[in-house]
């Protein structure tokens, strides 16, 4: 019985998959006509019917970004139902609220920000803050977890190779979610809301993993003019200059990167002119072994990053 039991949940499971596999492989005009119903729609069912665990859970985030990915090929005239989309996001919430922190790495929170990229993609946009409550969730998993005390139990386990590559996987599908969000949320609250968030944090990986969220986000801003950075110009310099001084030399790094990107989205949006020089080539000092050199170069950064400066201060 209990055989059979496994059998029929690795037949839903595969049928799950089935479904988001024929979704890419049809025609537009197929697509168009089966995906809500036929599609979407069995997918859904045979969930529902699942015990819902990690296999059928992996297999249903799969067909969500398959045929999420689908539709958005099939061309910008394409609208998706909006109530159809909105029941999607639900259950990506609750799959992100039930997720078990005690576990020290999970492929669902991943799992979950690759299906939101392609889903975020679909017209109708859905409202704001419920995308950017969504995201902030997903950086609260991703970019908070694992502790202190579980990436060190994590770096010493047999496994630790896969765990931390599905880190880094997780943390660029966060970076990548961001950029989405940008080309459709308009009010300056969701760079506020997705940045200004673990970067006081005691647990130095988890400043690392939020910092390189930032710095994906602020490249994207910068590479689409945005100047949502700006508005709040001071309370960033204020979180990463210090940051220079980081303990790991990877997020001493970073936080150049993130100043960097930030002084050019500032100097375009006062129309200043940006002199020679280039901050990033400060990160040779910040990784110095004398803790003095170190200091020296940050006084240098939190000179040069401050509103009236310009990069001819490094030299100063």
């Amino acid at each position: 019985m209990e055989l059979d039991s496994r059998r029929a949940q690795a037949t839903r499971s595969a049928l799950i998959l089935a479904h988001g596999s024929l979704a890419l492989r049809a025609s537009k005009e197929q697509l168009l006509a089966r995906l809500e119903g036929d599609i979407v729609g069995n997918i859904l069912l045979l969930y529902s019917c699942s015990c819902r665990d990690l296999q059928n859970t992996l297999a249903l985030l799969q067909s969500i970004t398959d045929f999420s990915s689908a539709f958005q090929a099939a061309g910008d005239s394409a609208c998706f139902n909006p109530s159809l989309k909105g029941k999607l996001l639900e259950i990506l919430t609750d799959l992100l609220k039930k997720y078990y922190l005690g576990t020290p790495v999970s492929p669902v929170p991943l799992k979950v920000v690759l299906a939101l990229e392609q889903l975020s993609k679909l017209k109708p946009s859905l409202g704001g803050k419920d995308m950017c409550d969504l995201l902030i969730l997903c950086c609260k998993i991703i970019v908070t977890h694992p502790s202190a005390e579980m990436m060190l139990k994590i770096r010493k386990s047999q496994q630790a190779a896969r765990y931390l590559q599905l880190l880094q996987t997780s943390l660029k599908a966060l970076g990548r979610l961001m950029v989405v969000l940008l080309e459709t949320e308009t009010t300056s609250g969701f760079f506020q809301n997705t940045v200004h968030r673990s970067m006081t944090s005691g647990n130095m990986w988890e400043r690392k993993r939020a910092l390189q969220t930032c710095s994906q986000l602020l490249a994207a801003c910068e590479e689409r003019g945005r100047g949502d950075a700006c508005k709040h110009f001071g309370s960033l310099v204020g979180l990463l200059a210090p940051l220079t001084c980081d303990p790991m030399p990877t997020s001493r790094q970073l936080a150049v990167t993130c100043l960097s990107s930030l002084l050019r989205i500032q100097a375009k949006a006062t129309n200043r002119v940006i002199q020679t020089g280039d901050i990033g080539s400060l990160c040779e000092g910040l990784n110095d072994r004398s803790t003095v050199c170190q200091l020296q170069t940050s006084s240098k950064i939190a000179r040069v990053s401050g509103p009236k400066k310009g990069w001819c201060d490094l030299s100063a």
